[in-house]
């Protein structure tokens, strides 16, 4: 069943690794929110949550040239990426 509906599918397995990898890029930027404010003397704002995601999302980018699937995964986590900086656009009001 799973074939017929596409679940196998290398778009469909990317979108399905893109969250888990983004996932693992995002929870840096929050749960060393301290570190970054304090120590680093970065302000709390979107910027500096976009700097450090977009950081630890470029590694993973370049980390994933090497895999043969990593073009299209690399896609889905920038797309995840760009979901979560609209969402945290809108919940500030912007």
């Amino acid at each position: 069943l799973a074939p017929m509906l596409g679940y196998d599918r290398p778009t469909a397995v990317a979108i399905r690794l893109s969250r888990a990898l983004y996932r693992a890029c995002a929870v840096p930027a929050d749960k060393n929110r301290a570190f970054y404010l304090q120590t680093c003397g970065l302000p709390d704002n979107f910027q500096t949550w976009f700097a450090v995601t977009q950081l630890h999302v470029w590694m993973l980018m370049v980390r994933l040239r090497l895999e043969p699937d990593g073009r299209r995964i690399t896609q889905e986590v920038v797309n995840r990426f760009f979901e979560d900086a609209e969402e945290k656009i809108r919940e500030a009001g912007v």
